[in-house]
Order: structure tokens, then sequence, then C-alpha cells
């Protein structure tokens, strides 16, 4: 029998001979059980209408990335033509603000967008929490490391304290971590796994920090120190979740590699 509970039933789904088929197109959507360390788990394989809804939530999101490209290239002339005016109104470092501005459009237009691609792939609720937790628990590794053998700063001038012992206990924390949520988290991540749960923890770990870095050399550029000032004495929001973004983009094209 089919725990209903562990398999997650839809209302689409139907119990037959020891089995759950779809009631719209009558495939078999149980996988093979699997006998785990503590419990059994039967993963559930997509159906020829789960496979419409991939196909269809596919092409949402290309349509979204193709309208976010011609946004893109309507907001340029405008700030182009900005940007020429207050040149020529004196301001020498117009061109500066332009640049800045645009990157901060791609930073959190462009890469902010994978946070709803994930979201938006089968079980992509589950991942995205995994993709957060493995970014806070890289962030935690990297910290108690780097304050304990922390020597050598591997980018001193835009985040002093950042180590290289730091990176690499971010590392080896976040690549266990991994492990750990692949195989404690089998029955809601089938698709990660151990082996996939020990590479995204390392990504995350190689990855994430330069969300960090790079939003520092945006502050250096622009002569701040923090980002925003809704959040005081941290930093700001985009403090708090500039390494987010980039797990979610690295966790995004990851969970793609290992389900095609």
């Amino acid at each position: 029998m089919i725990d209903k509970e562990k398999f997650n039933f839809t209302e689409n789904d139907v119990e037959k001979d020891g089995h759950v088929y779809c009631k719209i197109c009558g495939e078999r959507v149980d996988g093979e059980t699997l006998d785990l360390p503590f419990a059994k788990f039967t993963p559930r394989v997509m159906c020829a209408c789960d496979r419409k809804r991939k196909q269809a939530d596919e092409e949402r999101e290309r349509l979204m990335k193709v309208s976010m490209l011609k946004n893109s290239c309507f907001i340029s002339p405008i700030q182009t033509q900005y940007t020429f005016e207050n040149y020529l109104k004196g301001n020498d470092q117009a061109y500066q603000q332009f640049a800045l501005e645009l990157s901060g459009v791609l930073y959190l237009g462009w890469l902010g967008a994978y946070s709803i691609s994930l979201r938006q792939l089968p079980n992509g609720a589950w991942l995205g929490m995994a993709a957060v937790g493995l970014v806070m628990l890289v962030d935690l590794g990297a910290y108690i490391f780097g304050s304990l053998f922390g020597k050598h700063h591997f980018a001193p001038r835009l985040s002093p304290s950042k180590t290289w012992e730091g990176l690499a206990g971010g590392l080896v924390f976040g690549a266990g971590c991994g492990a750990l949520i692949g195989w404690l988290g089998a029955p809601v991540l089938p698709e990660l796994g151990v082996w996939g749960g020990l590479g995204l923890g390392a990504l995350m770990a190689v990855i994430s920090p330069f969300g960090d870095i790079f939003l520092s050399m945006l502050k250096r550029g622009a002569g701040v120190k923090d980002a925003g000032k809704l959040l005081p004495g941290i930093g700001g929001i985009m403090d708090r979740i500039d390494s987010w973004i980039w797990g979610m983009t690295v966790a995004y094209y990851f969970v793609l590699l290992l389900t095609r």
C-alpha cells in the first residue's frame, strides 16, 4: 500500500492495484520504492500532465526573460539620455552613476529573477528553502573557521574580514550540510540525494561569497558604507540577501543539471 501522506497525493491521483495513477492522463505516477535508512519512500514521477505543466512553466519563464530584455532595451536609452544631459550640466561622474544604476537593474532584475525560476521548478518551494538554508550554513561555517583560523585575506580592499581559511571552512561545512540535507530530506527532495546535496553545498560555498564581495564593490564605488537604512547596523536589506541572489542562481542551474 502507498502511504498517501508521504507520497503527497493530489486531487488528480487515484490508487489502483497497489499503484498510483493520474486521473486525467491515466499514466502511473509512483516510482520504485526507496528503502532509506530511516523509512521507506516512494518518489513521484512525472506523467503526461506534469510534463505539459512543466513545458508551460518553461514557456512562461522564457516569455518573462524576453519581457525583461525588452524592458532593459527600453530603459537603457532613457538612462543614456539622462546621463548625457547630466554630464552636459557639469557632472563629470555621470558615467559612473550610469554604470552603477545599470548594474543595479541587472543585479536585482536579472539574477534576482532566478529565485522565481527556481520556485517554478517541480518541487521548487523545497529546493528554494534548501538553497537559502545552505547559503546561511555556508556563511556560518565560514564565520566560525575564519574567526578561529583566518590569517590570509583574499579581498582586503572590498571585504577585509574574508579569509582563505574562512572560505575553505565554508566549503567543508557547506558540502557536509548539503549532503546531510540530501540524506535527511530525501522524502521531500528526491531529486537531490546525498551527492547532489554535497555538490550544491560546495557550489554555494564557492559562489555565494562573491555576492557579498560584488555588493561591497558597488558600495565602495558609490562611497557609502551601508546598502540601505531599513535595517540599520547590519548594512541594509541588500547586505542580507546579496548571497541569496547568487545562491538561487546557482541552485537553479544545478537542479536543471541534476534533473535533465
